[in-house]
């Protein structure tokens, strides 16, 4: 398994763009994530099979005082 989620980790995928994982089950060597896309819909999906990328948290914007 070469990515690890957890619950509200931030992903994207190549067809459904951007979304929130709400839920995980281990199955044998891939987990299945329910992903609360930002389109409204929810899907559950195999992480390896639908190589999914978890995104990077963005930087904080740092502002001149």
């Amino acid at each position: 398994m070469a990515e690890t989620f957890k619950v509200g980790d931030r992903i994207v995928h190549r067809l459904f763009g951007k979304g929130t994982v709400t839920d995980i089950l281990p199955i044998n060597d891939d987990i299945v994530v329910t992903i609360d896309f930002d389109s409204g819909k929810t899907k559950k999906l195999c992480a390896y099979i639908a190589k999914l990328e978890k995104l990077q948290k963005k930087d904080k914007i740092k502002t001149d005082d």
